[in-house]
């Protein structure tokens, strides 16, 4: 499906995923957003680690690495 990146530019700047039905899929909690990749899954940072979240918005690998995955 198609969704849409949503920022929360008000009160945090902080980015998530909105579904193109307009529910909150990833929430607005993360720095960076990156692609969906071809295994299904995103990656994600809060500014400081990086990790990786599946289409639902879990986090498939935790964000605790200091570099770029």
């Amino acid at each position: 499906g198609t969704a849409n990146i949503a920022k929360d530019s008000i009160k945090t700047g902080n980015w998530g995923i909105v579904s193109i039905e307009g529910k909150l899929v990833i929430p607005l909690k993360y720095r960076f957003i990156g692609l969906v990749n071809d295994e299904g899954i995103i990656r994600v940072s809060d500014g400081n680690y990086w990790g990786w979240v599946n289409q639902q918005g879990e986090e498939v690998i935790p964000l605790k690495y200091s570099g770029t995955l």
